[in-house]
């Protein structure tokens, strides 16, 4: 067991080392196209493992990211096999959120006139993997055939009680009440898996993600949707375990301005992290930037699979996410030191 555990960390820490640098980023800011982007990860990066047979001349942003999403399964699927080794199951975590992140995608284009436009941008290498059946999913033209693609699923239970009598979609309710199974399903398979040190790492780390979400979104609800505190509690993850303590987490959602908001979550464990937040206007990206650190340091120091395997999905995905809005920025003609605020990149231990 000990073995399988140490194959984890160096395995992990090996991918992360991997990971683009700022001279990667300085060449793709210099690219005039998401074809060019998607040629010098090729060239360049870890990547070329699913770039290589994408045609040179012309790549949309949509096959890319299928690409790149396909290449973080291929890297996941290469460890989760130790994890299994040892008796843990915390890689069923990525299965679930991959699981969430398409069905609220789904349900997104519902109210667009692109309702087929899930069919094109479907990660068909995740059919197989799931429990849901991704092609039927693909095919759904309302939230009803949606639920139906869902069927004999946890996903069922948790979607029929939110089912739309008007047809107006309850977004914000929908997200929250899938994010909550989310946390609960992981929390509930840390218990049965992970020894208690290890498991009281991770959860902190876990309720770290879902902590700086619930920031996020209730900055978002107030101040952006003029939501009261009554419809916020509906729409964040109040019920979910958290680090912050109730009381203040309360304070957060019942803030009459911006300052009171600033000082209920500089009151909490991530305020010293927080302080620096100058704007609240980029909270989202400064929450992830926060959230980036606090990984990085976790994947370099802790001696627990479960810590490194999540904080590395973590850092993985942002560095998708980077890339996606690198790409995307470029297609558009945005000047690059515009691209380069909506980029996180993490220089620490370098």
């Amino acid at each position: 067991m000990a073995l399988s555990a140490n194959a984890i960390l160096t395995k992990v820490r090996a991918m992360y080392g991997r990971r683009l640098t700022p001279e990667n980023y300085a060449e793709l800011l210099s690219c005039s196209s998401v074809s060019e982007v998607a040629n010098y990860l090729n060239t360049n990066t870890q990547y070329n493992d699913v770039l290589s047979d994408l045609p040179t001349g012309y790549v949309k942003r949509n096959v890319l990211e299928n690409a790149l999403r396909k290449h973080l399964f291929i890297q996941f699927e290469s460890i989760s096999h130790f994890e299994k080794a040892i008796g843990q199951e915390m890689y069923r975590y990525f299965i679930i959120r991959n699981e969430i992140d398409e069905i609220m995608s789904c349900i997104r284009l519902l109210k667009t006139p692109d309702k087929d436009e899930y069919l094109m941008k479907m990660p068909v290498f995740l059919n197989g993997l799931t429990t849901i059946d991704l092609f039927r999913l693909a095919k759904s033209q309302n939230f009803d055939d949606i639920i139906k693609s869902v069927s004999n699923t946890d996903y069922e239970k948790i979607l029929v009680p939110l089912y739309p009598i008007d047809e107006n979609i309850n977004f914000p309710a929908v997200e929250a009440a899938l994010f909550k199974y989310l946390n609960e399903k992981t929390e509930e398979l840390s218990k049965k898996s992970l020894p208690k040190k290890e498991r009281e790492e991770f959860l902190f780390a876990l309720r770290t993600v879902s902590d700086l979400k619930n920031i996020t979104n209730v900055y978002r609800l107030k101040f952006i949707y003029k939501f009261s505190p009554e419809q916020i509690r509906n729409f964040v993850l109040a019920e979910v375990n958290s680090n912050i303590d109730p009381k203040k987490k309360q304070k957060i959602i019942d803030a009459k301005d911006i300052e009171e908001f600033r000082q209920a979550v500089n009151s909490t464990c991530y305020g010293n992290d927080l302080k620096k937040i100058t704007s609240y206007s980029n909270i989202e990206n400064v929450c992830d930037k926060f959230l980036c650190e606090f990984a990085s340091k976790k994947l370099r120091f802790s001696t627990y699979p479960a810590v490194v395997m999540f904080c590395w999905i973590i850092l993985a995905e942002n560095e998708i996410k980077n890339i996606i809005h690198l790409a995307e920025a470029i297609k558009y003609g945005i000047e690059q030191d515009e691209i380069k605020k909506l980029l996180i990149i993490n220089r620490e231990g370098e």
